[in-house]
């Protein structure tokens, strides 16, 4: 069950990360790097994100990026290594949610426990407006033993996609002029929890902002760019 829980944290996390990667991404290069600072509700910091392009490769019709993704504690305490690989054709970004989980937390570790992964591409156009709906993405967790009953399974679905409008936002990273996209996330395994997120990004740096509600509403935390480098 630990392994289930933080693997669902950094799915979550890494969801609001990884808007924006696809226009103007040619213009980066290996060595890219932004840097989140993450709070709760009431501004204390929690932790610290860092995403760098370890690999860019120019296609046809596109391109090839692999990024990592990692993130530390608020005494700097680092957590596992996530790398995604991501692609872009013919105008929309795609990239493997089931790469949202890091390897070891797939180790069988745990007396015979296992975890199998699966699931639907989370998609970006990189041409979106205010008014666009966006496609919906999954990634699936079935925890257990190969030959268990008892296995459980844990879903992850984000969906509502929608990009609502457009701001002008100030960070500590520096001015920046961005899209807003809206969607719900649905966490399902023995109990069932939703959440909204609203993230703010500009198409050639990426995520700005991002904050997440709970199903009443009320903001749960928040994330800033506080460092953006190519």
């Amino acid at each position: 069950m630990k392994k289930a829980a933080r693997a669902t944290a950094l799915i979550l996390l890494i969801a609001n990360l990884a808007y924006g990667q696809c226009e103007k991404l040619f213009d980066f290069k290996e060595g890219t790097s932004w840097k989140w600072a993450n709070y709760d509700k009431k501004g204390k910091l929690l932790s610290k994100t860092f995403q760098r392009v370890e690999k860019f490769t120019q296609t046809g019709n596109g391109f090839a990026a692999t990024v990592s993704v990692v993130q530390t504690d608020k005494e700097g305490a680092q957590g596992p290594k996530i790398t995604m690989d991501m692609t872009c054709k013919e105008g929309v970004l795609y990239y493997d949610m089931k790469k949202f989980v890091p390897d070891e937390y797939l180790k069988d570790d745990e007396g015979g426990t296992t975890i199998a992964i699966e699931g639907k591409n989370l998609e970006l156009p990189i041409n979106m407006q205010p008014g666009d709906v966006l496609p919906d993405a999954s990634v699936t967790m079935r925890l257990g033993s190969a030959d268990s009953p008892m296995g459980l399974k844990m879903t992850v679905d984000i969906f509502n996609r929608k990009v609502e409008g457009q701001e002008n936002l100030h960070t500590p990273a520096g001015q920046f002029d961005c899209l807003i996209i809206r969607q719900t996330i649905k966490t399902k395994a023995v109990v069932t929890f939703q959440m909204t997120s609203k993230e703010w990004f500009q198409p050639d740096v990426g995520m700005v902002k991002s904050e997440t509600y709970n199903k009443k509403g009320k903001l749960t935390g928040y994330a800033i760019l506080t460092e953006f480098r190519k």
